[in-house]
């Protein structure tokens, strides 16, 4: 996965796996973590593999997006894009934010660089100091401060599980 974590929580998972050791230290973090992968994220000729570190129990839950956030900008199955709200593009846009397979808590770490004006919602993420993934035309799937929005256009939250 390299330097930068796969977004986690904008659909379905494809693909649940322990990040080893290794991988972990990347992040910033000094765990493992178990996460999902998006459909196309991996490449054809993977460098390097890892025995599985994820319990089952952490893989099925993880497979419920309730378990990575609230307020999601679709119901359950019904998107695979975030939608249309306006943010401050002075604010720092994050490639990593969780730092435990229970996802209940994290921190904004990593910058990628600065978003545009328009950035596309998917959810908010859980715990005591949440930050919102969004998707920006030039950096792709990142993670904002909840401050950053300065427009949320109407956006109707949904919070079902799947």
């Amino acid at each position: 996965m390299g330097a930068h974590a796969a977004h986690l929580g904008t659909g379905r998972a494809e693909r649940v796996v322990g990040i080893a050791e290794e991988a972990v230290q990347d992040l910033g973090v000094d765990e493992n973590i178990c996460a999902w992968i998006p459909p196309g994220a991996l490449g054809s000729s993977p460098t390097a593999s890892v025995a599985e570190s994820c319990s089952d129990a952490t893989k099925d839950s993880i497979a419920h997006r309730r378990t990575v956030g609230y307020n999601f900008n679709a119901a359950a199955h019904a998107a695979t894009d975030g939608t249309a709200i306006t943010v401050n593009p002075a604010c720092t846009a994050y490639y990593n934010y969780y730092t435990t397979s229970t996802y209940n808590d994290g921190s904004l770490r990593d910058a990628a660089g600065t978003p545009g004006s328009t950035v596309m919602y998917r959810f908010t993420t859980n715990g005591p100091n949440p930050a919102i993934a969004v998707r920006d035309s030039t950096i792709g799937w990142t993670f904002l401060s909840r401050s950053c929005v300065t427009d949320w256009r109407g956006i109707t939250f949904y919070n079902d599980n799947d």
